[in-house]
């Protein structure tokens, strides 16, 4: 005999509480017999597109519907391929039926980071702690408790509406980084044995688009470096900041344990990044100098918040229309070396990178420089 796969299919019905929304219900056909359920979503009449089974409302509802119907679709075929059901009533029954418990996904969480931690940095098990009180958070607020099971695809789409709202943001990037770091958390329970297998496997997440690197171009270096600060503490992280430029260096790394040597062809600083453990080796030029020798070789040390909060208060100083942060450091570096003509492998090797990939789509702003010392040198020639 034959396997028939169920054919499923979405519509919009009418509510008898007197509500202007539909209700989504689910068609199911299997083996000759048809049922349907509600799926338990309401939309507004004209949101719904009956031809492509898609709704048509706001980007976030879009998203949310199209990842339910999805889910929905996936298990149903998934039950129906692996039980001899007669059917679709029976196969809806299965889909609706509880499964045994699960561990709760906050302990598989729990017990990933504790496996990892002797492995990876004090800031990324951070991080990761981070992460998981984010999803107690969401479980407090809706007064529940999932397990590898009960948040899947739909319930990754509904933590990430609410994280973004939660936090007054639009940066996709940032709630996704959430929901991967559950499923790497849940893979790491597949590999163990302590779940068979999870709906989240499948999930990718959308990302924002790449923003173009922002970085101060020479005569905004300029600029700063001659600005008058009264403030100490201005001056300082002014100091720290061009620092930052003229050397690519992290946040993290500045106070970090970087050797300064003197070579055939100059000055150079090494060591190794706190991040992801690469070696660096970057040329110093006089002004990056000069600001050491300021200090001593022991430049001042500030928190990473009031760090970047008085960047802002200096880029305001200076009338830039950019706003200053640590990251805007390494890119005017990254920047300014790319267009002074440095190979793009040796930027990212000066960076940190274990990728050129990063330095080319992150750290390189758009500069003409390049090009015009390049149509320099062929009109020469």
């Amino acid at each position: 005999m034959l396997f028939n796969m169920p054919k499923i299919t979405f519509f919009l019905r009418g509510n008898n509480d007197k509500s202007e929304s539909f209700s989504l219900y689910c068609r199911v056909t299997y083996n000759g017999t048809k049922t349907e359920f509600s799926t338990g979503e309401k939309l507004e009449p004209g949101t719904w597109d009956q031809l492509s089974q898609k709704a048509i409302s706001t980007r976030k509802k879009e998203k949310y519907i199209e990842t339910l119907i999805e889910s929905i679709t996936y298990n149903l075929k998934t039950i129906a391929l692996v039980n001899e059901l007669e059917t679709a009533l029976d196969l809806v029954d299965k889909f609706k039926r509880k499964r045994k418990p699960l561990p709760a996904l906050t302990g598989i969480i729990e017990d990933y980071i504790s496996s990892v931690r002797p492995k990876i940095k004090p800031g990324t098990i951070r991080n990761h702690f981070v992460k998981l009180s984010n999803l107690r958070a969401y479980e407090l607020e809706l007064k529940k408790e999932f397990n590898s099971n009960t948040f899947g695809m739909v319930e990754a789409e509904r933590f990430k509406e609410w994280f973004m709202n939660r936090s007054s943001t639009t940066n996709v990037d940032t709630a996704n980084r959430n929901v991967l770091f559950f499923k790497q958390a849940l893979q790491n329970a597949c590999r163990l044995g302590i779940i068979d297998t999870f709906e989240l496997i499948k999930y990718k997440g959308e990302k924002d688009k790449v923003k173009p690197a922002t970085f101060l171009t020479m005569q905004d270096l300029t600029i700063l470096q001659s600005a008058n600060f009264q403030s100490i503490m201005l001056i300082q992280i002014r100091d720290l900041f061009l620092f930052q430029c003229y050397t690519g260096l992290s946040f993290g790394d500045i106070w970090s344990e970087w050797n300064i040597k003197k070579v055939k062809t100059g000055t150079v600083i090494t060591g190794t990044r706190k991040k992801n453990g690469q070696t660096f080796f970057i040329p110093m030029n006089e002004k990056a100098i000069m600001i050491l020798e300021r200090y001593k070789n022991k430049l001042p040390r500030y928190c990473n918040e009031v760090y970047n909060r008085i960047l802002k208060e200096i880029g305001a100083v200076c009338g830039f229309n950019k706003v200053l942060t640590s990251h805007v450091g390494r890119k005017t570096f990254a920047t300014l070396m790319d267009s002074d003509g440095w190979s793009r492998e040796t930027v990212a090797s000066m960076l940190g990178h274990r990728s050129i990939r990063t330095t080319e789509i992150y750290y390189l702003g758009e500069s003409t420089s390049r090009i015009e010392r390049e149509m320099m040198r062929r009109g020469a020639s």
